[in-house]
């Protein structure tokens, strides 16, 4: 395995570990409970992400094809699904979930959603044309 894969690696565990600290400190805040499920799904997603990446990690060669396809469309839900989670905080006004944390996972699960959708459409497109 390359040394620029492990250090990717490592930063993706960093940055989930992260995510998880922060949603796991909105459990006792009052204003994120209303939406219980909202947070359970979130916190599912995130937990199967750390559990399939490390996997992956784990694994010799790239993944076949159908996998690859399933992964994208999964982070896809994942990063719409978390967007809306924070975007409901953000509606809610909800201090407890006020810090720069919440603003940075705001704005990169947007970008995820936008760049795992381009993705999507990107292969769709491919699957279509070698139809």
């Amino acid at each position: 395995m390359k040394i620029e894969q492990i250090i990717i690696y490592i930063i993706a565990i960093i940055f989930e570990f992260t995510f998880y600290i922060y949603l796991k400190r909105l459990t006792d805040c009052a204003c994120s409970s209303s939406d219980g499920l909202s947070e359970m799904i979130t916190s599912t997603f995130l937990n199967v992400s750390i559990i399939v990446g490390r996997i992956l990690f784990t694994s010799s060669g790239p993944p076949p094809v159908i996998v690859t396809i399933f992964l994208v469309h999964y982070h896809f839900v994942s990063a719409v699904q978390t967007y809306l989670y924070l975007k409901s905080l953000k509606d809610a006004k909800c201090e407890c979930s006020k810090s720069a944390s919440r603003e940075f996972f705001y704005y990169y699960h947007v970008a995820m959603g936008c760049l795992f959708g381009i993705l999507l459409a990107l292969i769709y497109v491919a699957l279509l044309i070698h139809i």
